[in-house]
């Protein structure tokens, strides 16, 4: 049960990790989610960090998507200025409507990485789709109140994994 909520590798945050390790590991779509892991969640349009790190994935080859559980208003206007494809609403960890965007647009589970910074929600849901995930610490302290319950339970998990070494930081791969 416990192997649900492991991520494949681990980063301070989603701007350190370069374009060579998904080349490495074969991935062709990056998977990211928006609040707390491309931008805090009160940015209402995309930081130059994070408009530069898109630029550079896209002209390495990568397919990048925002997969968002934050609301329809807030996901497609952050994505259309950095012109990535995007699923609001998303209802992560359950798969339904990521999994329909995944199959219309034919993307390849086994040649993706989801990127996020909570367990409960973005491990778990790559988990489940299949798919590796990096899990990343927040880019701020400030969260929403739903998320500071997730954050609650997600840092004891996050402790277990450093402990007992279940995943390792990705320059370590």
């Amino acid at each position: 049960m416990w192997k649900k909520f492991v991520p494949f590798a681990l980063a301070e945050n989603i701007y350190e990790i370069e374009p060579d390790f998904y080349k490495k590991y074969g991935i062709d779509t990056i998977i990211c989610d928006l609040d707390n892991t491309l931008d805090a969640y009160y940015v209402l349009t995309p930081s130059n960090e994070a408009t530069k790190l898109i630029k550079t994935l896209k002209d390495n080859g990568f397919r990048v998507i925002i997969i968002s559980n934050n609301t329809n208003s807030r996901v497609e206007k952050y994505a259309k200025d950095i012109n990535c494809e995007y699923v609001s609403l998303a209802r992560k960890p359950f798969r339904a409507k990521s999994r329909k965007f995944i199959k219309h647009n034919n993307i390849d589970i086994k040649k993706a990485i989801c990127i996020g910074d909570q367990v409960f929600t973005d491990v778990l849901f790559a988990n489940r789709m299949k798919m590796k995930c990096i899990l990343c610490n927040n880019l701020v302290e400030k969260d929403q109140f739903f998320t500071k319950i997730n954050k609650f339970f997600d840092k004891h998990f996050r402790k277990r994994v450093l402990k007992k070494k279940l995943a390792k930081n990705w320059r370590d791969m």
